[in-house]
């Protein structure tokens, strides 16, 4: 389930009571700047009990030893006591460790004095950022001094290397493949599916009295500067970063269709009406570029009637075995878990034990897309890379599978194996008011024969990734590689010679 529901269902659970066999303390309508050591060590047992007792895929992808080794350093890191800042931060790394694109410690569904506490303040760099081959990219400025296309070396004396080292375990993604790694650096971008620079930075490194100390280098040789820190909502009235809606352009023979998302809950948009127009308003163009690469995922009904205007002929998804951990919920639980269906927490009647102590549900068989009356009878080249996960990581395997389009970019994020998604719950934890989101079922993807499938996402048939020197000029590597490709494909012309094009292993 996307980010999107999740925040627009976000609500405050507190437990007027909870189960005495946890010894859990009650849940404080203004939480504490500082926890006690057992306030801390509490927080963490009921982490591990909901993991334990409600993630279909907690052992999946993390070894039982992994997880304990997770848990055991973060007990050690709070047993004199620590801020609720810490306690985020070594929840995150917990949930980083499960190897799960849909389990994270989330800002979104954090109690509302836990937020206010730790995502309001002004401890945020004026500036938006980009991570290219490992380099930070200054992309845009709200401060003086500091110009976009700038290299930013060093926070405070910190490389940004060993930062990104420093935050890159506190990210989700689904396993530990090349795609998975692609995601984890992608949440480190300024953007909507990622800010772990605003948002987990500066519970890390704090600003010193209120200011930064950026090292920086551009075309006119290397700078340091002290900077004020900003709040959020002061650096956006300087550079807005509401995510492009979808959109369409016309490059001669070529449609650009941009896809940014897949979640529109609570929004007036109607993305099917959408795409019906723009596929009657480029029937007549003989090429589309789709680009889906920063799209991480939203409503799977959208994506597969994306797809239905690109097929010619039904196709089937893989079918699917679902699993949960439990039947029922544990109940100590129940009052500090939300979600958008509670009766996710029930599955009396739909579940069948295993002899591992799993329960499995009913499977699901394969799903049959048909296309659309008049699909799209032009070539299509899909835009992928390692944001798509979860309905966007299914759409671009849907792609390739069905033949519907060529794949260009980079490996997508999520897992050929199956996702643990489709429920969600968030755990609120007494004491912090830390949520952590944790998938309440498992889908394991039956392969057509019989074969194990790979341990990754999507690779794309043409290879392209971006490259520094493109980034720093204002050049999209992956677009201009599409466009190379489409000139190739123009009746009479030589073979395409494609920049940035690498062999896929």
């Amino acid at each position: 389930m996307p980010l999107n529901r999740r925040r627009a269902l976000q609500q405050l659970l507190t437990a007027p009571a909870l189960a005495t066999g946890l010894g859990l303390p009650l849940a404080r309508a203004s939480g504490p700047l500082r926890l006690g050591a057992a306030e801390a060590r509490s927080d963490l047992q009921v982490l591990r009990r909901g993991l334990e007792g409600l993630h279909a895929g907690l052992h999946r992808r993390a070894t039982p030893a992994q997880i304990d080794a997770a848990f055991a350093a973060a007990e050690a890191a709070v047993a004199g006591g620590c801020s609720r800042a810490a306690l985020f931060l070594q929840c995150s790394r917990i949930a980083a460790a499960v190897n799960c694109g849909h389990t994270w410690a989330s800002r979104y569904n954090a109690r509302v004095d836990l937020k206010a506490e730790l995502f309001t303040g002004a401890d945020k760099l004026p500036c938006t950022l980009r991570w290219v081959q490992g380099r930070a990219l200054v992309t845009g400025s709200a401060a003086p001094g500091m110009a976009a296309g700038s290299e930013l070396l060093a926070i405070d004396g910190r490389p940004a290397g060993e930062i990104a080292a420093a935050l890159l375990p506190l990210l989700r993604a689904d396993g530990t493949h090349a795609g998975a790694v692609g995601k984890r650096w992608a949440q480190l971008d300024s953007g909507p599916n990622g800010s772990a620079m605003d948002w987990l930075f500066p519970l890390a490194f704090p600003p010193q009295q209120g200011r930064w100390r950026l090292t920086l280098r551009s075309g006119t040789g290397t700078q340091t500067l002290a900077l004020p820190a900003l709040t959020l909502a002061e650096r956006q009235r300087t550079l807005p970063e509401t995510p492009p809606p979808w959109g369409l352009q016309r490059e001669g023979d070529t449609a650009v269709l941009r896809i940014t998302t897949f979640a529109f809950w609570n929004s007036s948009f109607k993305a099917d009406a959408f795409l019906a127009r723009t596929f009657q308003a480029i029937r007549g163009l003989p090429y589309l570029v789709l680009d889906l690469r920063a799209c991480e995922g939203g409503d799977d009904n959208i994506a597969r009637l994306l797809l239905s205007h690109l097929l010619r002929q039904p196709y089937e998804a893989p079918a699917e075995q679902r699993e949960s951990a439990y039947e029922k919920a544990p109940p100590e639980l129940l009052p500090l878990l939300g979600t958008w269906e509670r009766s996710f927490f029930d599955r009396s009647g739909q579940a069948t034990r295993t002899a591992a102590g799993r329960w499995l549900l009913a499977p699901r068989p394969p799903l049959r897309v048909e296309p659309v009356a008049a699909p799209y009878p032009g070539r299509t080249v899909a835009l992928v890379g390692p944001q798509n996960s979860s309905a966007a990581f299914l759409l671009a395997r849907n792609l390739q599978r069905s033949g519907a389009a060529v794949l260009m970019g980079e490996p997508t994020a999520g897992h050929l194996r199956g996702l643990n998604s489709g429920q969600i719950a968030w755990l609120t934890l007494p004491a912090s008011g830390v949520a952590v989101d944790i998938p309440l079922r498992a889908s394991h993807v039956q392969p057509d024969d019989g074969e194990p499938l790979p341990d990754r996402g999507v690779l794309p048939e043409l290879a392209v990734a971006p490259r520094w020197d493109d980034a720093v000029a204002g050049t999209d590597t992956v677009m201009e590689a599409a466009r190379a490709l489409v000139r190739g494909w123009r009746p009479g012309t030589a073979p395409a010679v494609v920049p940035g094009l690498a062999p896929t292993s």
